[in-house]
């Protein structure tokens, strides 16, 4: 099993005065700070997770300064994050910060063209996040709204694995799978496999209690084929 670690700017200063709690003159946060991969030997994870939203803002500017942001462009993530040889790095879209849309602001093409400018491993495919979780609910029970989220993702998954295909792209495409039950995750699994996918990520989860993680992975292992990897968006509960 491996971990990565979503990208949130959260590095340290180890020149921090802590007495009188400032910074050293001329500090520089992207050239002076250092990352748990900086501090830790061997690192705690075995890569990092970067998203869209993080770095380009959505419905204003995001967490980079523009000048943070032309430098991850420019050097890639690899060497911004200045990862040791064999850490890998994910990207996605940032779903969450659109969740209150009906339908995600970003197109596949941006998205492709974000993973492919900055040099990820590894890319989700566009999604639109589901939080509700009802485990007993049925296609013909389920609320519209979630339907319509699972449906717009598969399709916008589709676009993604084409254009990977036809572009020729670099990273490894990884489909984003969205449900409000364990059924539910179990079609958008199989839905992706079928469309080719061999790397799928698990979107929505991070309310979800252990048990309902579970039960969700129990309903995908039917249907999931051998060559097929899960990746757990948004779960750190690392002890279990």
């Amino acid at each position: 099993m491996d971990f990565y670690f979503p990208d949130s700017q959260d590095q340290i200063d180890p020149n921090f005065d802590f007495e009188a709690e400032v910074h050293p003159p001329f500090h520089v946060r992207q050239r002076d700070d250092r990352y748990a991969h900086e501090i830790h030997d061997p690192p705690p994870y075995s890569g990092m997770l970067v998203s869209k939203t993080m770095v380009d803002g959505y419905g204003g500017a995001g967490r980079y300064t523009a000048a943070q942001r032309h430098r991850l462009y420019r050097l890639g993530v690899h060497e911004f994050f200045r990862l040791p040889t064999g850490l890998r790095v994910i990207g996605d879209c940032g779903g969450f910060s659109y969740v209150g849309e009906d339908k995600p602001p970003v197109t596949v093409d941006e998205v492709i063209a974000f993973y492919e400018s900055t040099g990820v491993d590894e890319g989700v495919s566009v999604d639109h996040v589901i939080l509700d979780y009802q485990p007993d609910s049925t296609a013909s029970e389920s609320k519209e709204e979630w339907l319509d989220r699972q449906a717009i993702t598969l399709e916008l998954a589709a676009e993604f694995f084409c254009e990977h295909s036809r572009r020729g792209c670099r990273f490894t495409p990884m489909g984003a799978a969205q449900g409000w039950s364990p059924e539910s995750y179990a079609v958008s699994v199989q839905r992706l496999q079928e469309i080719g996918y061999r790397r799928i990520a698990l979107g929505g989860m991070v309310s979800l209690t252990i048990l309902q993680i579970v039960a969700c992975l129990e309903a995908v292992h039917r249907v999931r084929l051998p060559a097929t990897s899960l990746h757990l968006l948004g779960i750190s509960r690392a002890e279990h």
